[in-house]
């Protein structure tokens, strides 16, 4: 079931359609016209990651995606890791709030298995705050772009890039921006903001994001 904001239609860009960077070494630098185009700039990143000034601002067209930060799997799955991805999410999740950004809840549901019976915010970690007016949804995919809501909803608000931070990195989060890609949005990954079950594997999962155009921040 989709938990769909009053505020859902309102339009959170001015960039009608998605632009598009692929980088072969991964490397974030741009150049003033692509910046002026509205791609996300490493710099951005890293302000939305560790800025406390309300007047720092992040490019209207981007949204965060929270991919399956839920007890059961960071206990199954990261448990080592999990935790500090998701304080880090959460990080990233007040200052897209400040900055009046779109910020979207994808939780997942094992196929077969009873409707979760947790209200609203279902069994998402108590360190990743969910808001009354943010969007919450429930996948039975690996990708959370097997609900066909999320593709309609990002692009009612004429979304350009997505930031995408969850668990597991190699599974939901990889899969999750791989889809991304094909619907034509731009991609961005913050490391500290995804875990797996031990770096190399998380390393890997990026790097193959990589190849096919996320940027890595």
């Amino acid at each position: 079931m989709d938990v769909l904001p009053q505020a859902a239609d309102a339009a959170r860009s001015d960039v009608a359609h998605p632009v598009r960077v692929h980088s072969d070494d991964c490397t974030l630098a741009l150049d003033s016209t692509q910046i002026d185009a509205g791609v996300w700039h490493h710099h951005l990143l890293e302000t939305a990651l560790t800025t406390t000034d309300p007047a720092a601002d992040f490019p209207r067209g981007t949204a965060l995606l929270l991919v399956d930060f839920q007890d059961w799997i960071i206990e199954r799955y990261v448990s080592v890791a999990g935790p500090a991805a998701a304080e880090c999410a959460e990080n990233l999740h007040r200052t897209f709030r400040d900055r009046d950004r779109l910020v979207l809840h994808v939780r997942h549901q094992v196929q077969d298995a009873p409707p979760p019976t947790l209200g609203r915010r279902g069994d998402i970690c108590e360190a990743v705050a969910v808001e009354a007016d943010e969007w919450v949804t429930t996948k039975t995919t690996i990708s959370a772009f097997g609900v066909p809501a999320l593709h309609d909803m990002l692009q009612r608000a004429r979304i350009a890039t997505i930031v995408i931070a969850g668990v597991v990195t190699e599974a939901a989060v990889q899969q999750t921006a791989i889809d991304a890609l094909a619907r034509g949005y731009q991609v961005v990954i913050p490391t500290e903001c995804v875990a797996s079950s031990t770096p190399a594997i998380k390393n890997e999962a990026l790097e193959t994001v990589a190849a096919a155009g996320v940027w890595i921040g």
